[in-house]
């Protein structure tokens, strides 16, 4: 008895754990037992169901009915709805399973596998009936979704506007869409014959084949390829083609999904494209060559004008620094009458009017060039602006003009700027409104801007304000073109028409903005700015504004050697340092420069850089090839910046260009050597540029007659006329001599008008 006990507690125990519904009836269906599952499931106490009820209980009564009738037709027996519908097949020694609507307790349902199978003794006698249910609910959900899933994919499929497919691993197809077979030109079921291997042209199959096999393997999951496919009527198909695997649960790919997208328009677009590409490429090449070929062009014409400009420079600066030279000298002889010393002036200005201009046109060479750079350094603003102002003070003062700069109080007095390109523009842009302006006032403000969330850097800024006659509005789009000038006023005022556009230039160097605004009979407005850095203070070389009259006390006694082709230039320059004291000899070509240094050992030399037999270069580095070497300062007619850097490469220890004052070779000897001079402070070492302004006063000891003609004569610019005027002034009036040559020189026509004007109505 222990034994049975344990063994039905150990039975009971196996069927407890069970998750299953686990219900025995008797032969006449009454419930005999049941497990914990069926209790947790369908919620019945065994007290209330076992030995009392039958398995009815759970099940809906009209599910019964359909089912008896169903079975009735399948045995060929009526079977009763009840417990017999659930056993019929049992009692005739066979399993019924079925999907049965179970209901629990609660009067909820769920669906149930039920197997129902009779329970035999040993003999084979009917004891009863055993049922065994499982839950199907999440079964039957994902069943469910698996076909709402497998609906979706098949319209997805079916209906895609691009080719797809499924394939098998080896190539053939498991299912294809109309969109493949519209695009491969065969039916349906034409394709289906075929594989994925015969679509795809001959000399794409292995690519595909490779992709796939390493696909299939596991080594990649998905692969796309651009190939040509083979349509039903032999032509050629350019598609795009993806391939991906389909895993089941196994992780094992039994077949692929393919999607097969035409891009024929664009392939032969692409290939389009390339055609064009090598059309394209081709021209190219021959632009290319054709640019090269004008570069080339362009190089050598560049370097033509570049030794045209040289030439030209040279050509008019030897000449000119014979000019000048020799004025300066006669200028310092003290026995030069009034009248002469008017001459000199004259010829002095007109000369410097000369080297303005050809400077000009250098200058804008070098723009054109691109060779023109910029130099940031250390100056005084404020004594750049006073020397600006000091230039133009007198011309302004000799037509009664007022003018001044006016330097704001927050302008520092050092910045790092080029000084000498914005010295120009100043010089350009004032000279211009000088030379316009007939009455009223002329107007310079310079502002100082520091940097700002709309301004990187500081900035200098300058407006220039006149009172003149304005611009012509036709004339204002091209102010700042090349010689671009409004007749009239070249005839009345001269120039080239470069100044303008130098300045333009030049601020666009410096990384400024330069504009122009005038209205016709009221005025004209210049405004520039360029960005500066703030400086350190600086002390700039000047140079001396005194006669130098000779070698002060205990000076030794320096030997100088002047080497110089040109007999005139050699002249003066020998003739300059012997009036101070200097032992002075002279060579006129580089052989012998290099053999007096040998013999007579000069303590400087001045060496012109363009020589016959022996140029300067040469002949400096000879000479700086010896022993205890002599200073050598380089001078030359050059204009070009190129020529200094090369005589300072060559050896030469400073540079100075023609034409020169005889006080920059002065002070060029003293920063080389132990030069002191004595000066004459009475007698400037340069002529003056500006003479006394024209004045009533000067006019009127002429006779009015004189002074009707001289009115009549500026206004019909008759230049014979006041040339004859001024050869009747009196030798006791160089003053208004001078004054009226100047004005002449200068083209001043407008002034001496208008002065003759204001006296001929008093």
């Amino acid at each position: 008895m222990v034994g049975k006990s344990l063994s039905f507690a150990w039975q009971q125990a196996i069927l407890d754990s069970s998750d299953f519904i686990i219900i025995s009836t008797d032969t006449n269906g009454v419930i005999q037992t049941q497990n914990a599952g069926a209790l947790n499931t369908l919620g019945y106490p065994s007290a209330e169901i076992i030995g009392k009820a039958t398995p009815s209980i759970f099940h809906d009564p009209k599910e019964v009915e359909q089912r008896a009738k169903a079975l009735s037709k399948e045995l060929g027996e009526i079977i009763k709805p009840g417990f017999e519908t659930f056993v019929a097949k049992a009692r005739l020694g066979t399993t019924d399973d079925n999907i049965w609507t179970l209901i629990r307790k609660d009067q909820s349902r769920f669906p149930a596998y039920l197997s129902v199978t009779a329970l035999n003794d040993d003999s084979g006698q009917l004891l009863g009936f055993l049922g065994i249910g499982k839950d199907v609910t999440a079964q039957q959900k994902a069943e469910a979704s698996l076909l709402e899933s497998e609906a979706r994919f098949s319209a997805a499929f079916q209906d895609a506007p691009i080719g797809m497919a499924l394939v098998s691993p080896k190539g053939q197809w498991l299912r294809v869409n109309d969109a493949l077979a519209h695009l491969l030109g065969y039916a349906p079921l034409e394709l289906m014959d075929l594989t994925l291997s015969e679509i795809i042209h001959p000399e794409d199959r292995t690519v595909e084949a490779a992709q796939r096999q390493r696909l299939i393997t596991g080594v990649i999951d998905k692969y796309c390829l651009e190939i040509r496919c083979l349509h039903q009527q032999k032509h050629e198909v350019w598609v795009l083609l993806n391939t991906s695997q389909i895993k089941n649960q196994r992780a094992v790919s039994p077949c692929c999904i393919v999607q097969v997208q035409d891009i024929s328009q664009r392939k032969a677009a692409e290939t389009k494209l390339q055609r064009l590409n090598v059309t394209l490429e081709d021209l190219i090449e021959e632009r290319t060559s054709q640019l090269k070929s004008a570069n080339e062009v362009a190089k050598i014409a560049n370097q033509a004008k570049s030794r045209f400009i040289a030439n030209m420079s040279h050509a008019f600066r030897t000449p000119l620094n014979g000019i000048m030279g020799f004025s300066q000298l006669l200028l310092r002889d003290r026995h030069t009458t009034p009248e002469q010393q008017s001459s000199l002036n004259t010829i002095y200005r007109s000369s410097e009017h000369l080297l303005s201009l050809v400077n000009e046109v250098i200058t804008l060479s070098k723009i054109e060039a691109g060779t023109l750079t910029y130099e940031s350094k250390d100056v005084n603003l404020h004594d750049l602006f006073g020397g600006i102002e000091d230039l133009f003070s007198l011309q302004a003062d000799s037509k009664h003009i007022q003018f001044h700069i006016h330097l704001a109080p927050d302008i520092p007095q050092y910045v790092r700027t080029d000084a000498k390109k914005l010295r120009q523009i100043l010089i350009n842009l004032l000279g211009n409104a000088i030379k316009f302006t007939k009455r009223g006032r002329i107007d310079c403000q310079v502002q100082w801007h520091p940097p700002s969330p709309d301004i990187s850097s500081h900035q200098l800024r300058v407006t220039i304000q006149d009172t003149g006659p304005g611009i012509p509005k036709q004339m204002l789009p091209h102010l700042f073109n090349s010689f671009a000038q409004d007749p009239l006023t070249r005839d009345q005022f001269g120039g080239i028409g470069l100044g303008l556009t130098i300045c333009q230039s030049l601020v666009d160097l410096m990384k400024g903005e330069i504009a122009i605004d005038s209205i016709e009979g009221q005025g004209t407005t210049a405004r520039f700015y360029i960005p500066v850095e703030l400086g350190e203070p600086v002390l700039e070389p000047s140079v001396s504004q005194k006669t130098a009259l000779g070698l002060a006390e205990h000076t030794p006694p320096y030997r100088i050697l002047v080497v110089e082709d040109y007999p005139d230039n050699r002249e003066i320059l020998v003739m300059m340092l012997e009036a101070v004291g200097f032992e002075v000899k002279e060579a006129e070509n580089g052989q012998q420069a290099v053999d007096i240094n040998q013999t007579w050992q000069p303590h400087l030399i001045w060496m012109d850089l363009q020589l016959p037999l022996l140029n300067g270069l040469e002949a400096t580095q000879l000479i700086k090839a010896q022993d205890n070497p002599p200073v050598i300062i380089a001078i030359t007619a050059q204009a070009l910046e190129a020529d200094e850097v090369k005589a300072l490469k060559a050896g030469c220890d400073n540079y100075l260009r023609k034409p020169y004052q005889a006080a920059q070779v002065f002070d060029k000897m003293a920063q080389h050597l132990d030069i002191t001079y004595r000066y004459d402070v009475s007698h400037p070492s340069r002529p003056s540029t500006q003479p006394t302004p024209l004045t009533r006063e000067q006019l009127t000891p002429m006779p009015h007659s004189w002074i009707q003609l001289l009115h009549d004569a500026a206004i019909k610019l008759d230049e014979d006329m006041l040339e004859q005027l001024a050869k009747e002034i009196p030798h006791d009036q160089p003053t208004l001599k001078s004054s009226l040559k100047y004005l002449m020189t200068t083209y001043r026509y407008d002034v001496i008008m208008e002065t003759a004007l204001a006296v001929l109505r008093e």
